[in-house]
């Protein structure tokens, strides 16, 4: 996909994933792996990005969408990512599959990830 943000990011992958086995409904999440030129991996940095991401995906009737984000020169989806942002319904990805996620608001939740540090 490598399409950029307006910080130093560049999307790597963008996967949708189809749940039709463990919801009444077919279950669509969204997975984006983001590699980021910028050494600051700010949460207001990781949240503007997602933000805007978020923003383009208006149109797909997704139940969530998950971030992982590496550093220049990782490699993206084999080393453990240095954060990952979960915007779902209260901000749990799993909710996306019960009913909780029908009640719950739509919650964009950062987790940085120490051990890849």
């Amino acid at each position: 996909m490598n399409e950029t943000t307006g910080y130093l990011a560049m999307v790597e992958e963008r996967e949708e994933l189809l749940d039709t086995l463990n919801s009444k409904n077919d279950t669509l999440r969204i997975v984006y792996r983001i590699n980021t030129a910028s050494e600051d991996i700010s949460e207001e940095k990781l949240t503007s990005i997602c933000e805007q991401l978020i923003a383009k995906e208006a149109e797909v009737d997704y139940k969530a969408i998950t971030f992982f984000f590496w550093e220049e020169g990782m490699a993206v989806g084999e080393e453990a990512a240095l954060a990952s942002l979960t915007y779902a319904p209260g901000g749990i990805w799993e909710n996306a599959m019960d009913a909780v996620g029908e009640t719950e608001p739509m919650k964009l939740v950062v987790d940085f990830n120490r051990y890849a540090e």
